[in-house]
């Protein structure tokens, strides 16, 4: 059985704003059958600061880590961006030494090499298909509510460094207010020297983020 999923990053201030990301399915209830390893429909986190593309990375590659299984996989997503990075250009920058036309460094390269990684250990296909934003498709417009709640929340939390959250358990959001905060933290959006200098939020405190992120 074919898994669907939408996709989609928001920032506020783009570039260096407030970001979020989020993914959904496209059934209901999909929590724990096969080849859903999550708990719910769908997954959302944020960022104080990051890139409209850097949430759209994200989502992608959180919706592929709670779809890994044998089930044909297709990603919804409006980020031709995204779409490119995870399907075309990604080849030519392996074989350049993840160098641009220009020979300088592909920005965003870790989230991209995550990516490619978990397509290429997943045992079923994935197909990205486009989509046109803000044109009345149900799965779209979900995960721009979630991506761009997250980013809202992002400017409402006003801490110096970078924090990341995810929610646990309800992910549609009729009412910011209601959703529940957690310390479970998404497995993207920050590089290797980041996870060295940063923090994570949760349950009150503080503390090294190196020591609950899983490197990417």
């Amino acid at each position: 059985m074919t898994i669907t999923v939408s996709t989609d990053g928001s920032a506020l201030g783009n570039p260096n704003g407030p970001m979020g990301w989020g993914w959904a399915d496209h059934e209901l209830a999909t929590g724990g059958k096969p080849g859903h390893h999550h708990d719910s429909d769908c997954d959302a986190g944020g960022a104080t600061n990051g890139t409209n593309q850097i949430g759209e990375l994200c989502a992608v590659l959180e919706a592929l880590r709670a779809h890994p299984g044998s089930e044909p996989l297709v990603i919804e997503t409006d980020s031709q961006y995204a779409i490119n990075c995870s399907t075309t250009w990604v080849h030519g920058w392996k074989k350049n030494g993840w160098k641009n036309s220009q020979k300088k460094p592909v920005k965003n390269a870790d989230l991209i090499r995550a990516i490619d990684a978990e397509i290429s250990k997943r045992p079923g296909p994935v197909k990205f298909v486009w989509v046109k934003g803000h044109a009345g498709n149900a799965g779209n417009e979900k995960v721009d509510e979630l991506a761009r709640t997250y980013a809202a929340i992002a400017v409402r939390r006003s801490v110096k460094d970078i924090f990341l959250w995810r929610v646990g358990s309800r992910c549609w959001l009729p009412n910011i207010r209601k959703v529940p905060m957690f310390p479970m933290m998404p497995k993207c959006c920050l590089t290797a020297k980041s996870l060295r200098t940063n923090t994570i939020w949760g349950a009150g405190k503080a503390s090294p983020l190196k020591d609950r992120w899983p490197m990417i």
